[in-house]
């Protein structure tokens, strides 16, 4: 039997077991199970060209608020809103930002973008444009790799 490898390739093609988890579930932290007998892609290179689904490799991007946010304002108050908000809507027309906006509770900002991209070093360049990066409004706290397991999307 011969392996394939690389993490460009679909979870159904390398014989993943399909399973959604439920809460308390003792195998939610670990990897999927390899049906095929080969190893699972956990550990993978992370410079390998990133996993896929239907050939769209996707990236979680985290930020948290930066020096020059003011906790007594709203976010549509903070400075250049207008243009932080183009830039975003500009990205999501794109295709780039597939799902964005801020989360917890609001007692500090922070926000994740789910974005469609070839590389980190694409989605690093592209987000450097934010009027609000620039303004030290937000700080990119990190990119990471996605590696989808479960998708609505229809299989190509």
């Amino acid at each position: 039997m011969r392996c394939r490898r690389g993490p460009r390739l679909r979870a159904q093609s390398l014989g993943l077991a399909q399973r959604a988890y439920l809460p308390g579930d003792r195998e939610a932290h670990k990897s999927p199970r390899r049906t095929d007998g080969c190893r699972s892609l956990s550990g993978h290179d992370a410079s390998a060209v990133p996993f896929t689904v239907n050939g769209v490799a996707y990236y979680v991007v985290i930020f948290d608020q930066g020096p020059a946010w003011i906790d007594s304002l709203p976010m549509r108050a903070q400075q250049d809103w207008a243009g932080h908000a183009k830039f975003m809507n500009s990205l999501t027309a794109d295709g780039f930002v597939v799902l964005g906006g801020p989360i917890g509770d609001g007692t500090r900002h922070g926000a994740r973008l789910i974005v469609k991209s070839d590389t980190e070093q694409d989605v690093q360049e592209r987000m450097t444009d934010d009027p609000w990066a620039r303004l030290g409004l937000l700080v990119m706290e990190s990119i990471e790799e996605w590696e989808v397991l479960l998708s609505s999307e229809p299989d190509d």
